[in-house]
């Protein structure tokens, strides 16, 4: 009985690799994108700086108390959030 099964097993597998060779790729059927034509003029984007870490201040009484220096560039973070 086990060896009956372990055959099915073993022919389904083959099957099935078979198969995945023969059948396209399901990411081969995805659609194309448009590019801009050739020779058209392609406008620059907007400047962006991340946050960059600056500096970092060490208390002397408890030097495994940090306080970082934050840059927030052209970032929207501000606040309790820049915080966190």
């Amino acid at each position: 009985m086990r060896k009956n099964i372990l055959k099915y097993v073993s022919i389904m597998q083959i099957i099935i690799f078979l198969g995945s060779m023969i059948l396209p790729n399901a990411s081969l059927a995805q659609g194309v994108f448009t590019l801009t034509p050739p020779n058209a003029m392609v406008s620059l984007s907007s400047d962006y700086a991340p946050i960059i870490l600056r500096g970092i201040k060490i208390n002397p009484e408890n030097p495994f108390k940090f306080d970082f220096i934050l840059d927030p560039g052209t970032s929207q973070v501000r606040g309790e959030d820049l915080k966190e």
